[in-house]
């Protein structure tokens, strides 16, 4: 259950709003609604103040149809993983497998600041010295890329300079007619993107992938190769939406019933069904 006005729908259906209301980020409570006994938890995948409910599988259709009905009047909707992707990339959530396939480190995927090198030992702590003193070579960054397709896993990244000439055709020559060949000529792609979708909040094309550092500043620019049409991109600071997180602590609530400069242009609270 994720959107500005989860918290309050879930309140008035739970049987202890209290509970709810106390809980703090990654916290799980019990709770009921109507007959079903489940957890809740304050947590999601959305960048939105949000809760995830575990509930037993046999009961899982009738609450749904339950949270359906009293849903109406606070504009309640179902998504898919379609609208849960393009969410969790607008807040740079990186993905197990796509964004992090067990290759990188946490300073590549910039997650290095949730690591206590004050602790004198712990699994690991020596490898992540080494990567630190030895330096990075890529960095996992941001793109607004200038398309109107998102691009697909594994999509290569040139630098501007180097697309220059890796569609040009050679005019001279044995092989006169032929497209050059950016391999054959030397030139080496800079990253690759791991995931990317339309940012339906902020109006653009987005995509996260692995920058080499020479090209991972923000401002810079990069070509997205996607089916073998290349498109502009330029890397950005990340978050591309809500960086300072007020939409996931909820603090935004009172700003959209006013109306306010950073109201969304949609505020349904939305449901998504998993199996666990």
């Amino acid at each position: 259950m994720q959107g500005p006005r989860s918290r309050d729908f879930l309140a008035s259906v739970v049987a202890d709003s209290g509970v709810l209301l106390a809980l703090k980020f990654f916290r799980f409570g019990a709770n009921r609604i109507d007959e079903t006994e489940l957890l809740i938890s304050r947590s999601g995948y959305t960048g939105e103040l949000g809760y995830e409910l575990y509930a037993p599988a046999e009961e899982a259709a009738v609450l749904w149809e339950f949270l359906e009905r009293r849903g109406k009047e606070f504009g309640l909707l179902p998504y898919g993983v379609g609208a849960m992707q393009s969410l969790r990339i607008e807040k740079a959530f990186p993905l197990a497998g796509p964004d992090i396939d067990g290759e990188q480190s946490p300073f590549e995927v910039g997650l290095n600041r949730w690591i206590d090198f004050s602790k004198r030992d712990f699994i690991g702590r020596d490898a992540l010295l080494h990567i630190q003193d030895r330096g990075l070579q890529e960095r996992w960054v941001g793109l607004e890329v200038d398309s109107p397709t998102p691009a697909a896993l594994n999509d290569p990244i040139y630098s501007v300079a180097d697309f220059k000439t890796w569609r040009e055709t050679i005019h001279t020559g044995s092989e006169a007619g032929a497209a050059f060949d950016a391999e054959e000529a030397g030139y080496q792609q800079i990253g690759r993107v791991t995931s990317s979708a339309q940012g339906h909040s902020v109006g653009k094309l987005l995509a996260l992938g692995y920058l080499s550092v020479s090209h991972s500043w923000p401002g810079a620019k990069v070509m997205v190769v996607s089916g073998g049409r290349p498109s502009l991109a330029t890397v950005v600071n990340t978050p591309f939406f809500d960086p300072a997180g007020n939409r996931l602590r909820g603090s935004i609530t009172r700003t959209l019933a006013e109306g306010g400069t950073n109201a969304a242009p949609e505020t349904n609270t939305r449901v998504t069904g998993k199996k666990r």
